[in-house]
């Protein structure tokens, strides 16, 4: 397990509208059969206490985003399948459908980045449509 810098830009939105956040933290990275684990600490909002948050992210196109904290939620996203799960904040829980379109990764254990493009769907309508650039560097 190595520490490492970690660079998250994520774009979300829908009919036109798009939003861009960017969250830098430190993390680890380490290499797990066929894939890479990392796990880091964000703050979702002032609003939400802290969330710690583990990607893995494998050969076969399929990345578990699991946060626990102030929000406690398992995406897993596939590219070309859709999977439920269910997204749990402080003020109640939805059930969500996520729609994997890309999963790519050039990691190695102290570098490298990964990119997720999915969709997230409620009782079949459109949420938003979400991309993920992480950029991981050793500290």
């Amino acid at each position: 397990m190595k520490k490492v810098s970690i660079t998250v830009i994520g774009v979300q939105g829908v009919d036109g509208q798009k939003e861009r956040v960017t969250t830098k933290s430190i993390g680890t990275i380490e290499k797990m059969g066929n894939g890479y684990l990392l796990k880091y600490s964000e703050n979702a909002s002032a609003d939400v206490p802290a969330v710690s948050t583990e990607l893995l992210v494998r050969s076969d196109k399929t990345a578990t985003l699991t946060r626990n904290g102030g929000i406690k939620s398992k995406l897993i996203i596939s590219e070309g399948k859709s999977s439920n799960c269910l997204y749990s904040t402080p003020v109640g829980s939805i059930n969500l459908t996520v729609t994997g379109e890309r999963v790519n990764y050039r990691l190695t254990e102290m570098t490298g980045e990964m990119y997720l493009s999915y969709k997230i769907s409620q009782n079949g309508n459109l949420i938003s449509k979400n991309e993920v650039r992480i950029i991981i560097k050793e500290v």
